[in-house]
């Protein structure tokens, strides 16, 4: 007979690590959890509350807008930021509707929020994907950062609420983090 295996979180546990984190981070800085994959496996509807209502998160991110449609159908109400692929009109609808900050990479993505955002009559945010090694999603270079940049000076529903990377080889290879 094979045994059952059963996870158990410990959501006062992921609250205590969140507040070892933000005792190393200074006061005016805004922490964000990533709970993507459901927090990865953890729930990411519950770990989110309990991040948020124990005043720890300020934010939140998630892979896909489908993810952050569901943190905010669980009134969830701190930014949430779509760290994945903007996967056509309708994502770009439903990021817009439920307030979701999405990450963009080209000049198209841009285009498609923005005539989400107009069709919606409200601003849409988000951050620029900066690709420094991960090869997945991002903006590769001067030359590409330069258009996708030019693309929204024309886009006035378009908000650039930041700026962000996936470093790839952080603990391996300092020199090149640092590069």
């Amino acid at each position: 007979m094979m045994k059952r295996l059963e996870l158990i979180t410990d959501l006062s546990q992921i609250r205590n690590n969140a507040r070892e984190s933000r005792k190393r981070i200074p006061d005016n800085v805004l922490m964000m959890c990533v709970v993507k994959a459901d927090a990865y496996g953890h729930g990411a509807k519950k770990t989110a509350a309990i991040l948020y209502n124990s005043g720890l998160a300020d934010a939140f991110a998630v892979a896909t807008v489908k993810e952050g449609c569901e943190l905010r159908e669980n009134n969830q109400k701190a930014p949430i930021l779509v760290l994945g692929l903007l996967n056509g009109e309708e994502d770009a609808s439903l990021a817009v509707s439920y307030d979701l900050d999405q990450a963009v990479s080209s000049p198209r993505e841009v285009k498609i929020l923005s005539q989400a955002a107009r069709r919606a009559g409200k601003p849409v945010r988000i951050h620029i994907k900066i690709d420094t090694g991960m090869s997945r999603i991002g903006v590769r270079g001067k030359n590409e950062l330069n258009i996708l940049l030019d693309a929204l000076k024309s886009e006035t529903n378009v908000v650039v609420a930041g700026m962000f990377s996936h470093l790839c080889a952080a603990e391996e290879d300092e020199a090149f983090t640092r590069l």
